[in-house]
């Protein structure tokens, strides 16, 4: 039996023993990469199935915590945001079975049943800054990959329509949550933070009608340095003005955009 293997049966059995009966948690992981937003999946290493992050919650955690460790089992990310998305629970939530191969490695067949069955999910997304690296503490998952949110293939079970849920919800989060900074570098250009609005809404915006609201709102300020990109003209850097942002999140400002 190779250490996979062994890693792989240990850590079912591991799990099963210590969660509460047939609940779980999954995190959708966006983040902000080359102008689209991206979001986080993974494959089962003894599956063909791929899907987003996800886990059971343990007999000594509440569902946050257990959502902070799938996070961080994924990502850099320690005590991350994260923000509800909503319970999925529907009658047919299963994977039937999906996971008989797991036979062949040993695992007995009351933990494939257990895996097999019904499971109600509390979903959660979160964001993570593109400057930051993604690892992987579970031997059933394979690395992160993330994929395009516009081009996302149909992910197993729920999970798209979890995904989908997650940007309706983190689209109606940006007028009242630091949605924004959470997926901006400290500096950037109007040109990223308007590339940014247009992935999150999905929709195209005039550039001069972006560029003279967003600074009339006066949540940015201007860092004193530009950024040079091919022959181009250089293009100011700007960071949020923190008290003025969050200012702007508790009254909801309306950008029009």
């Amino acid at each position: 039996m190779s250490k996979l293997t062994k890693d792989v049966v240990r850590h079912i059995s591991e799990e099963l023993a210590n969660t509460l009966p047939q609940l779980s948690v999954n995190v959708v992981l966006f983040r902000y990469h080359h102008l689209e937003i991206q979001v986080a999946t993974v494959d089962f290493v003894f599956a063909s199935l791929t899907v987003i992050p996800g886990g059971f919650i343990h007999q000594n955690e509440s569902v946050d915590q257990a959502a902070q460790r799938v996070l961080a089992q994924h990502s850099c990310y320690k005590n991350a945001i994260l923000r509800e998305i909503g319970v999925f629970g529907a009658a047919q939530r299963m994977f039937k079975d999906a996971f008989t191969d797991l036979r062949k490695l040993g695992v007995p067949q009351s933990n494939i049943d257990q895996l097999s069955k019904r499971h109600v999910s509390f979903a959660y997304y979160s964001i993570i800054n593109d400057s930051r690296t993604e690892t992987n503490d579970n031997p059933i998952f394979t690395q992160v990959q993330w994929k395009s949110l516009k081009s996302l293939a149909p992910l197993a079970l729920d999970h798209s329509e979890i995904v989908a849920k997650g940007h309706q919800k983190m689209a109606s989060d940006v007028l009242s949550q630091p949605v924004l900074q959470s997926f901006l570098p400290e500096e950037f250009t109007l040109a990223n933070l308007q590339g940014l609005y247009q992935c999150i809404f999905q929709r195209k915006i005039d550039r001069g009608n972006f560029r003279q609201r967003i600074l009339k709102s006066g949540i940015l300020q201007k860092v004193g340095k530009r950024l040079k990109k091919g022959s181009g003209r250089p293009a100011d850097l700007y960071r949020f003005d923190e008290s003025k942002y969050f200012a702007s999140l508790s009254t909801e400002i309306k950008l029009g955009f």
